[in-house]
């Protein structure tokens, strides 16, 4: 069972050059499967004990969901990439139905294992460039890039975060599963992720009388002011100033039906 024509595959140049008897029978124009396809063959092959031989990779749920099973699948080992090999592989078009034997197959020095793969984080270079370029003081940066830089996950806690995602298997298409695994992981592990965390970021502290501080005694003029303003409001609709003088000037205070919601807003003033 081979890969879709359009990913990379080099079973075709590798089962022909080492003499292994195997064809991939899928529809495209490369024998291939389609992605779906080859997930609901794995599942067929498991379901009823079938032999099966194909093309698949660790880091993936289908793989991970048979691990431990008698279904689970085994590496075959083929001759050790190299780098010459890597150069012999076959680069042609896999799509192309008119393609000659030589662009199929290859030749024999590129008949060779995948070569290792090393998992690296995938950063925007402007994120870099403006960390370095900026020119506001360090200690009042954010060390999120470190933390960033800092972060790597090995294929076996890849695999805690799939076996995770496998064992909720509740909201699978809509992909909740593994967002409750990511964040269930990331609880059950926080000693790693603490360790991500730059330790030497420069931060300055100091420490400020409370009471002398500017922004303690601004707040405390402006709180007197406020309780002072509402004070001297609630007291002056309150009807009680009706003086003669004023009474005179035909200015007396009344109280309207909306007395009360005037006093409600005095009220939360006072609050405040």
């Amino acid at each position: 069972m081979d890969f879709p024509c359009t990913w990379r595959s080099y079973f075709k140049q590798q089962a022909h050059h080492l003499g292994i008897a195997l064809e991939s029978n899928g529809k495209d124009a490369s024998g291939g499967y389609a992605y779906s396809d080859m997930v609901d063959i794995w599942k067929s092959a498991d379901a009823t004990k079938s032999d099966l031989i194909g093309q698949w990779w660790a880091t993936e749920t289908t793989y991970v969901s048979l691990l431990g099973t008698e279904s689970e699948l085994i590496r075959l080992t083929l001759p050790t990439a190299t780098e010459s090999c890597v150069e012999a592989r076959v680069t042609h078009d896999r799509c192309d139905e008119n393609a000659t034997p030589l662009e199929k197959y290859g030749v024999k020095e590129g008949a060779c294992d995948e070569k290792p793969i090393a998992l690296r984080n995938v950063v925007v270079g402007n994120l870099q460039t403006s960390i370095e370029q900026n020119k506001n003081p360090k200690a009042a940066m954010s060390p999120a890039y470190d933390l960033v830089d800092n972060f790597e996950l090995t294929e076996l806690q890849i695999y805690q975060l799939l076996q995770g995602r496998q064992k909720r298997g509740t909201d699978v298409n809509n992909s909740f599963d593994f967002r409750y695994s990511t964040c269930k992981w990331l609880a059950d592990n926080w000693d790693f992720v603490a360790r991500l965390v730059p330790q030497s970021h420069p931060r300055t502290f100091t420490e400020d009388p409370l009471l002398t501080a500017p922004i303690t005694v601004t707040a405390l003029v402006i709180s007197a002011l406020a309780l002072v303003v509402t004070s001297t409001t609630a007291f002056l609709i309150s009807g009680v100033p009706q003086c003669q003088s004023i009474s005179t000037r035909r200015l007396a205070f009344r109280k309207t039906s909306q007395i009360e919601f005037v006093y409600l807003l005095l009220l939360g003033q006072l609050f405040i």
